[in-house]
């Protein structure tokens, strides 16, 4: 890789990399930087919450890249097991350095919970064994997109709401649409790709174990963040069958006037549910 004309650096080679990672991370702090300096435009995202979006926002380039790192295997036919390519090794040290700027600034602004600590300590004790095997980084990559699918319309979601358009069509079919999305990445595609990766490839024993454990970590955070999907569909549910009885219909891209008599509009005006408390705690 060519970071200048007159400077190549070997990713292959320690210092090479230790140049990247750190690299990486300067350049996720800067965004983060700036991310939280840019004047606001609009008013209605409470000042509390407004530190947490912006820094969601670099959230999602990370997504983006996971996101491609898992399908662009898929269209150059890399093995899944084969030893770990320049661009693998970029990948590599791109991600963890994001998750090691993401844990930071997150205990900077004061928004560090526990499910979120545990959600990055895991990344942080699976990713680095893919880069120091030298290998099976392509396997790994289709395994976090299968955990990454859904992230842009988190923040989409979270987005709209701060917005006011809590009450609107497009809410929800936002939320609905990152709610499956969720459930078949978290429950299924990524567990398939994991377990298949594990049981149908001749990997290292020491890799199974160690990548193992968080991994599993994560599929029960996933697997409980589903349990609180589907408490808020039954909710939505029940408000659908009020405005279905009051006759109140929601407007694609601002709230009817109308949606101030159902019973449930002032409570979630007021107080975040509970899936924006998870949100909170669980980026991932």
């Amino acid at each position: 890789i060519y970071y200048s004309h007159k400077m190549e650096i070997d990713l292959q080679d320690t210092w090479g990399q230790t140049y990247t990672f750190v690299g990486c991370l300067v350049a996720w702090f800067i965004l983060g930087t700036i991310a939280l300096n840019v004047p606001s435009c609009t008013k209605r995202i409470p000042k509390k919450a407004e530190p947490l979006l912006r820094l969601k926002c670099v959230e999602n380039i990370f997504a983006f890249g996971a996101i491609f790192a898992g399908i662009h295997p898929i269209f150059t036919g890399e093995s899944k097991t084969g030893p770990n390519s320049d661009l693998n090794i970029f990948f590599l040290l791109a991600f963890t350095s994001y998750f090691v700027y993401d844990s930071i600034m997150t205990e900077i602004i004061g928004e560090g919970m526990t499910p979120f600590r545990i959600h990055h300590a895991c990344i942080l004790l699976f990713m680095p064994q893919t880069f120091f095997a030298g290998k099976y980084a392509v396997g790994f990559f289709m395994v976090e997109m299968g955990f990454e699918l859904q992230s842009p319309l988190t923040r989409a979601r979270t987005w709209l709401r701060m917005m006011g358009l809590r009450h609107t069509k497009l809410f929800v079919l936002v939320e609905h649409t990152y709610f499956a999305i969720y459930v078949f990445g978290r429950l299924f595609l990524a567990p398939y790709l994991f377990y298949e990766f594990i049981f149908c490839h001749n990997l290292d024993t020491w890799y199974i174990i160690c990548s193992g454990i968080p991994l599993q970590t994560l599929f029960i955070l996933s697997w409980w963040y589903c349990v609180k999907i589907y408490e808020v569909i039954r909710k939505n549910f029940r408000k659908y069958q009020e405005r279905k009885q009051k006759g109140i219909n929601y407007w694609w891209f601002s709230a009817n006037p109308k949606v101030k008599e159902l019973s449930y509009y002032y409570s979630s005006e007021k107080l975040p549910n509970a899936m924006e408390q998870i949100n909170k705690s669980l980026p991932i």
